[in-house]
């Protein structure tokens, strides 16, 4: 018999909060550790236009991001890209990144390991 929890959370019922770093910004963490997650957190963030994310970097985590709406300006060290629903972008540990919200934006964030525990 497995020991393996199954965890089901929705959007609604999670408590949001404001990311530290960001303006315009609220998140509601669907899955992390304090839900029983070891290796994976899952956001879904909102912004307002003219929100966004200071520059900093991710030493120890990767972070995805699947835009679900809007619009969103992303600076890397290599590239200065919009992003529009349906887009998908990738951190790895180490890229430094801002970003911008030109139109109010909804987007899917996974971190690994989860943010929570870094």
């Amino acid at each position: 018999m497995s020991n393996k929890r199954f965890v089901k959370s929705n959007y609604d019922s999670v408590t949001a909060y404001e990311p530290g770093g960001h303006s315009g910004t609220v998140n509601h963490r669907l899955i992390g550790p304090s839900m029983g997650s070891k290796n994976i957190e899952v956001v879904i963030g909102e912004m307002v236009p003219s929100g966004g994310a200071e520059g900093h970097v991710h030493e120890e985590l990767e972070q995805a991001m699947y835009i679900l709406e809007g619009k969103l300006r992303i600076w890397t060290e290599e590239s200065d890209d919009i992003f529009i629903a349906g887009d998908f972008v990738f951190f790895p540990k180490g890229c430094f990144h801002t970003v911008e919200c030109l139109e109010k934006s909804k987007f899917l964030v996974i971190y690994g390991p989860p943010k929570e525990t870094v």
